[in-house]
């Protein structure tokens, strides 16, 4: 029987979710907003207990519908759940086992995990990774030093169950993603029933006497299901809100350290080497600078070539270092934009008469006419010139808007905008020269700083200060992201990168360029069942893409079938079109996760359908059971019944009487 709640928290209705991106908006009937495992409890009951589907939420950063779509009809917002539940000063210290009954880690570790060589803190799961960063650097021991997570990111606003949950990757060339971080996961499912979820034998860090103590002392609820099983665990760590909500976690991080940055400037053909190199080095200490970063730009320049910005860190040990005044990135570029618009404005007024002056001259024969010659002359003039200006003059009047309005501090009408009127006024060369300046303003060629890890790797500046806020234009980015088999032996990812430079030519030629920088990082494989990183070395390829131009639909459409014909899985919080038969093909392990998200559902008797959607269902991340229908039969009728739940359950609510 699942421990009861003791409210939902506050209750908020009607509430408009918005992605990050501002690119979609749903209404949500109810959202419930719970500040500790007891009201997460009471959410998932209520919602359950109306036949509703619920998600929850962290900083809704996904560009995908991972997080909520249109069958959601409740949503827990996790904000609130960012407590570090490790108690105060101990996590990594040597804990006696008198030691009192205030936090369930470190008491409840095994006695080898006791001492200071292994570091595990418990945080709730709402928590953001800034924050996390912080809590982790103030957990000084008697030599002063913190702690630090193992690898992260490139930013630090999600929340820390959206980035594991969705199997968000780090940069370290030997170290598996951030998702393998976990140790153990709190995990409240259907039915309100809350599990305890660690790896089984030599991999499992609490010791069962222990944890039933601390459950008895009233630390756990004491019907908590603890499962020491590595299917389990490998499931539920990676199931993008499936299986429940996730409470908490407990971590393993590191010492902190220092890391060393430095840039430089080259292009793909001499970068394919350094992969290479990445692809055939079995451990880390074979590769001088284990965290690396190659920026890619997909057009060629005016030498045959593909630029390239590449950002390596080497360890700088502990001690503390000042070499480093990050700023946020600037993904529009102004500064570096502005000058380049500014030359194209000066050179449309010429362009203007001379078209003026071509259309006039086409039609000079309409004055060899008698009479009425001049007549049709000035009649037809007036409309030819019209037609061969309007779109320059379109283009000009959007810069001396755009430019005027930046000049103010605020960006105009958008540089998409300005970008498809360009190439409607034929100077499509705009789109491939900002790539550069856009690549610069994200990472500098000259770069050469030391600095704490956790601000190196995502930009953070030094605590307790607080995060930066990422620029307004960066919501005008669309992130498209997929893990690529980098294997030793394998082409794929040099085949990808490949087809990608030809598919972005056939837009080009086309005369619907496409906008867009492509990141490479690497990772290990991960042990998530459904983590992207399936192979033993991976090479994430991230799309920054400018959203609104002309081209970027159909591009994205086709850039989906390159990435599946290199067998290349796209993120699932980023631009994620995946079919369920696409995902079976992807993930080999798809049935055994299925499995699992049975054993969840049958262990807390509660509905399938509670964290289930139509971004679940278009993926077959469904439970085992009801995948034993012929062809696509249980799909369609799975499908039909969630979208009839969901206008049911939606309906019901909007005739409830709102709160005060």
């Amino acid at each position: 029987m699942p421990c009861p709640g003791l409210g939902p928290g506050v209750l908020t209705t009607n509430w408009l979710f918005q992605r990050y991106s501002g690119t979609n908006q749903k209404l949500i009937p109810v959202v419930f907003t719970p500040s500790n495992v007891r009201e997460v409890v009471a959410g998932g009951r209520t919602a359950e207990s109306v036949g509703g589907f619920l998600k929850a939420i962290g900083s809704q950063w996904s560009y995908s519908d991972v997080a909520v779509d249109d069958t959601t009809t409740h949503v827990m917002n996790t904000e609130m759940l960012k407590a570090l539940l490790s108690h105060s000063g101990t996590s990594k210290r040597p804990v006696p086992h008198h030691f009192p009954f205030t936090a369930v880690i470190p008491f409840a570790l095994k006695d080898a995990l006791q001492p200071r060589q292994r570091y595990y803190v418990h945080v709730e799961a709402g928590i953001k990774i800034w924050s996390l960063n912080c809590i982790l650097d103030s957990m000084r021991d008697s030599f002063g030093t913190g702690l630090a997570m193992p690898t992260l990111g490139g930013d630090n606003g999600q929340s820390l169950a959206g980035a594991i949950s969705t199997a968000t990757h780090g940069t370290h060339i030997d170290l598996p993603p951030i998702a393998d971080a976990v140790r153990a996961i709190h995990l409240v499912g259907p039915g309100g029933q809350e599990w305890w979820i660690e790896r089984e034998g030599e991999d499992s860090i609490t010791d069962p006497g222990r944890l039933a103590q601390a459950k008895q002392a009233g630390l756990l609820c004491k019907d908590i299901i603890v499962r020491y099983q590595d299917l389990l665990f490998r499931s539920v760590l990676v199931s993008m809100g499936r299986m429940g909500v996730v409470y908490s976690y407990v971590l393993e991080a590191v010492p902190a350290y220092n890391l060393h940055r430095v840039g430089r400037s080259s292009t793909w053909s001499k970068e394919q080497t350094t992969v290479q190199n990445i692809q055939s080095t079995d451990l880390y200490f074979g590769y001088k600078d284990p965290w690396v970063e190659i920026l890619v730009d997909p057009y060629v320049d005016a030498k045959g070539e593909h630029a390239c910005i590449v950002t390596t860190c080497d360890s700088a040990g502990t001690q503390a270092m000042d070499r480093f005044n990050p700023q946020a990135p600037d993904p529009c570029a102004t500064q570096t934009i502005v000058p380049i618009l500014s030359a194209l404005i000066l050179t449309l007024p010429v362009e203007i008469g001379a078209a003026a002056s071509a259309a006039i001259a086409g039609l000079s024969f309409l004055n060899l006419i008698p009479f009425v010659g001049p007549i049709l002359f000035g009649l037809a003039s007036s409309a030819a010139i019209a037609k061969a200006t309007t779109a320059l003059v379109t283009l000009e009047v959007a810069l001396s808007n755009f430019l005027a309005a930046s000049a103010e501090g605020a960006p105009g009408e958008g540089i998409a905008n300005i970008c498809n009127l360009a190439v409607a006024a034929g100077h499509k060369e705009l789109i491939p020269t900002l790539i550069p300046l856009i690549m610069s303003s994200l990472r500098s060629p000259t770069e050469d700083e030391v600095g704490e890890s956790y601000r190196i790797l995502t930009g953070q500046p030094a605590c307790p200060q607080p995060r930066y806020d990422n620029p307004i234009c960066q919501r005008q980015i669309d992130g498209a992201d997929f893990a690529v088999d980098l294997s030793v032996g394998k082409t794929n990812l040099f085949d990808f990168i490949s087809d990608v430079f030809s598919l972005t030519q056939s837009f080009d030629d086309a005369n619907t360029p496409v906008g867009f920088a492509m990141s490479l990082r690497f990772t290990r494989k991960t042990a998530a069942l459904l983590g992207m990183q399936q192979f033993s070395r991976t090479c994430s390829v991230e799309f920054a893409m400018l959203r609104g131009l002309n081209g970027q639909a159909s591009f994205l459409e086709q850039l989906y079938q390159v990435a599946l014909n290199h067998g290349a899985i796209a993120h699932w919080g980023l631009m994620n079109e995946l079919r369920k038969d696409q995902v079976s093909t992807l993930y080999p392990d798809l049935a055994k996760w299925q499995v699992s998200l049975a054993e969840i559902i049958a262990g807390g008797s509660g509905s399938a359908s509670t964290f289930d959607s139509k971004f679940a269902m278009d993926r077959g991340l469904e439970p085992a059971i009801l995948h034993t229908l012929p062809g696509g039969l249980s799909a369609a009728l799975n499908r039909l019944k969630l979208s009839l739940q969901s206008k049911l359950a939606r309906a019901k609510l909007m005739k409830r009487p709102q709160p005060n």
